[in-house]
């Protein structure tokens, strides 16, 4: 396979933020649960387990979140937990997520899969019909598999 043949979906540093979000609730907990064990305070407690929960939930938001890359055979789906491997001719449509304005779905005949639009497509759409976007995106990506 050529590497150039390849092209990315969306925000290919979804990895990184998944990581990050981690990174940062790991410390915060850290630094929660050692303020609250020296006090012991149940405050401090009470904002650990809400910390906690926060970020968990965050990072659950975040592990349903791929990084897409395709060539006219595979689609190469991505994040910090699970590497999976679609056949393009499973592909079906990619549409807008309608309570996230930067989230889109690619839909596969079995399952659907989310990811982030990049920071430099959502700018440049920013004023354009986000259904004629993805619409605009399944056309393209369709054209690309088929020839």
């Amino acid at each position: 396979m050529i590497k150039s043949d390849i092209r990315i979906l969306g925000d290919n540093k979804i990895i990184s933020y998944q990581r990050f979000v981690l990174i940062i609730g790991i410390l915060l907990f850290l630094i929660f649960s050692i303020i609250s064990f020296m006090n012991w305070d149940l405050h401090y407690f009470i904002a650990n387990v809400i910390i906690a929960l926060f970020f968990a939930l965050l990072l659950t938001f975040y592990s349903k979140i791929y990084a897409i890359e395709y060539d006219r055979s595979y689609f190469y789906l991505n994040n910090m937990f699970s590497k999976q491997k679609k056949k393009s001719d499973c592909f079906s449509e990619i549409r807008h997520v309608k309570t996230a304005p930067f989230l889109y779905v690619a839909c596969f005949k079995d399952k659907k899969y989310y990811f982030l639009v990049s920071s430099h497509e959502y700018y440049k759409t920013l004023f354009k019909s986000k259904k004629n976007y993805a619409m605009e995106l399944s056309e393209t990506i369709k054209e690309f598999i088929v020839l």
